[in-house]
């Protein structure tokens, strides 16, 4: 997504979602660019969300109103972080705007009715108690050396002067100002300007008044006053009722730090409505277990009766449809166009484990009260199974999985057409990939996408990312030619609907150059990647993680058509800029350090591939485990690369390791498997145990040939080997 401001607390970013409609993602960012004080961004974002939420602030003609949040990983670190959606200004910022030609071509009264509204909606803010939201001209006052209240106020009148100096550069400008509004200008700037503090005004209304034009309407009472909606002192209400289908879909760490700040919000203000709310998370398991002995504590704090709790609860059961602040966001997740993000991807097993525990304890506490097929308990599911997918328990998620699938289809409010439950059979048909049932998968994903043609039409975005999973599916069954139709299409679609540029349609042009790679049409497939990677820099950035994923792709490319050279060089720049940008220990820049230690291999360069390798292996445990695929497929590598410096004994037995694991996770069917088994066939072939090493290729043949066919890639391969010998 495009950068388009950075505010005082924050930076904003856009993403088109058609040709209507934009809208601009705020993510609130640490402190002087250092790591982020997760209490004081979860308190800043619950601070927020409930200051927007007001009726004085959402009906505010001068401040954009808050349509939904989503959750994204930060840069910083591998946690899910919350992000504030908002419907995109239609001039962006006030730097973007000030620079359009229609603000150049506005008299001095409308500029100065546009830098009075500015401040009324930062005057607004601040009588909830939010300081320091006004940056302007690439300022940014929280990262500045105003850190009081009082300073953080002066910093937001300072930018206010520099929004003034920005519409009113010289005094030619002011033509069209009449004397009293220029004396009001003038005025304003000895406000802010003066060369003595004492001199300086701190209050924003101070310059409203200066720009107040009697001719316009803009957001004051007949006093002359920017109303104070909330008395300075009191928090802001925040409800977690509203908002539970939306904070399920986020980290575990989410909840349990908006319970801590609700908590910290009671310990100061002692409100009442805090401990209502502390009571309903404490009936629900929201941020912490299900305890009814605390519920009742702080439902004699909140002063409301138990009456009032259970109907809170019951408007809860009946919400069956996802909740936005506005139906435009409803329509647009319902469409695809807006995905959540569950969690983190770059997560160690230890902390997925965590995260697994607190998961199943929230799907029993929430289940307890809401029901098997609540909304909310069904996206803890769906996040459960996820965990265990990431972890390498594929069995155990695919059970849930199917779960989900029936759960949906069967119940009144989804049913088998509902944009839920072609979701979760989507998710069923990713986990089906993974343990290399294809022909599932291919069932599976072929029957989602046909309903998504069907109710949402050929061009909708979840149409399209139904056909690219299919796609997908078609090309692990060795069926080249439906998958590249499909890709044909989706590209096809996707340039014509969201143009070239899009990172959408890059991502099909990938999809299919991958798919042209795996044909063996290397040169058309280093074409198409090259497009895209050039595109997609010129988008994202050069450092953005799918630039480096499409990098990583043109880097085999290169292993495939012989240029060992230009492969290892490109691999080298990708693994420094995944170092610095991801870190080490990410399972992305694990990847790349594999693919580049099987080129160095390639080059007969075996010792520095051992040692990369070995690096490889190493992160893959610590971040993984032992019995990860990931781990095995470094493990088996590595056996690789022993046999060939003629470690023979030791590329056996670790070889061996690899496929008894690989069986015992992944099945005796699945691919990965069968090539560990081949690798190990070859080592014993190297050693002249050719019975041994015919045997074991003729049963992974019977095996290739009874799940891919017999005209698998993998498996014509394989007959290649077995003719040979």
């Amino acid at each position: 997504m495009d950068q388009i401001g950075q505010g005082g607390s924050a930076r904003i970013q856009q993403s088109p979602v058609n040709i209507q409609i934009d809208l601009a993602f705020k993510r609130l960012t640490p402190m002087a660019g250092g790591p982020p004080d997760e209490i004081a961004l979860y308190r800043a974002l619950t601070t927020e969300i409930g200051v927007l939420g007001h009726r004085g602030i959402a009906d505010h003609p001068n401040i954009l109103k808050l349509e939904g949040v989503c959750w994204d990983t930060d840069s910083f670190d591998d946690k899910v972080y919350p992000v504030l959606v908002f419907e995109k200004a239609a001039y962006g910022d006030l730097t973007s705007f000030r620079r359009s030609d229609l603000f150049q071509h506005l008299d001095a009264a409308d500029k100065m009715l546009i830098c009075a509204q500015v401040a009324n909606a930062v005057a607004s803010m601040h009588s909830f108690e939010l300081e320091g939201t006004l940056g302007f001209e690439g300022k940014n006052p929280s990262n500045s050396r105003f850190s009081t209240r009082n300073d953080k106020h002066l910093e937001d009148v300072t930018s206010m002067n520099r929004v003034c100096l920005a519409a009113n550069r010289t005094i030619k400008s002011l033509k069209g100002l009449s004397h009293d509004q220029e004396n009001r200008l003038l005025t304003l700037f000895d406000l802010t300007l003066s060369s003595d503090p004492s001199n300086r005004t701190n209050d924003m209304r101070d310059l409203i008044h200066l720009m107040y034009n009697q001719q316009h309407d803009i957001w004051i009472n007949a006093a002359g006053d920017v109303p104070e909606v909330i008395p300075p002192g009191l928090e802001v209400d925040f409800k977690v009722g509203p908002n539970l289908d939306q904070f399920a879909k986020a980290d575990h760490q989410v909840r349990r730090q908006i319970l801590h700040s609700l908590e910290e919000q009671f310990a100061c203000f002692q409100n009442p409505r805090t401990a209502f709310e502390i009571a309903l998370c404490s009936r629900l398991g929201f941020g912490g277990s299900a305890d009814e002995r605390k519920c009742q504590g702080w439902l004699s704090k909140s002063e409301r009766g138990a009456q009032e709790l259970d109907s809170e609860i019951d408007t809860i059961r009946s919400r069956k449809q996802w909740q936005f602040a506005s139906k435009k966001i409803h329509l647009l997740t319902e469409k695809g166009f807006i995905h959540w993000a569950h969690f983190s991807e770059h997560r160690t097993n230890e902390a997925l484990r965590v995260a697994e525990v607190e998961c199943v304890r929230e799907v029993a506490d929430m289940q307890n009260i809401l029901g098997e097929t609540h909304l909310v308990v069904l996206i803890f599911r769906t996040t459960l199974a996820l965990l265990l997918e990431r972890q390498g328990r594929l069995d155990d998620s695919l059970h849930i999985q199917k779960s989900l699938v029936a759960d949906f289809e069967n119940d009144a409010d989804y049913g088998p057409d509902h944009a839920s439950t072609l979701t979760s059979v989507s998710n069923l048909a990713h986990t089906l990939l993974s343990l290399g049932r294809f022909e599932e998968a291919e069932l599976t994903t072929r029957k989602v996408y046909a309903k998504s043609q069907s109710l949402l039409g050929a061009e909708a975005p979840y149409t399209l990312v139904s056909g690219n999973n299919l796609a997908t599916a078609l090309q692990h069954l060795g069926r080249y030619s439906e998958a590249s139709k499909i890709h044909e299409t989706v590209l096809q679609t996707r340039r014509r609907v969201m143009g070239v540029g899009n990172v959408a349609t890059l991502t099909s042009m990938n999809n299919y150059a991958q798919l042209l790679s795996l044909e063996g049409k290397f040169d058309e497939a280093e074409k198409a990647h090259i497009i895209c990677i050039k595109e997609l820099q010129t988008i994202l950035g050069f450092e953005h993680p799918f630039v480096l994923a499409c990098q990583n792709n043109l880097a085999e490319v290169y292993e495939s058509q012989g240029r060992l050279d230009d492969a290892e060089k490109l691999g080298r720049t990708i693994l420094q800029t995944k170092d610095r940008v991801l870190g080490p220990r990410h399972p992305s820049t694990l990847n790349t350090l594999n693919n580049l230690a099987l080129v160095l291999q390639a080059q007969k360069r075996l010792v520095e591939a051992k040692q990369m390798q070995t690096c490889s292996l190493m992160g893959s445990e610590q971040l993984f485990g032992t019995e990860h695929p990931a781990t095995l497929t470094s493990i088996g590598n590595l056996a690789s690369i022993l046999d060939a410096l003629d470690e023979a004994e030791a590329a056996e037995t670790m070889q061996q390791r690899t496929v008894a694991l690989s069986r015992q996770i992944l099945g005796e069917k699945h691919p990965d498997t069968l090539i560990h088994s081949s690798n190990w066939a070859w080592m014993l072939a190297a050693q002249r145990r050719m019975e041994e090493a015919n045997d074991l290729f003729q049963c992974i043949l019977a095996t290739f040939e009874g799940s891919l066919g017999d005209d698998h890639y993998l498996t014509r391969a394989c007959w290649k080997v077995t003719l040979q010998w």
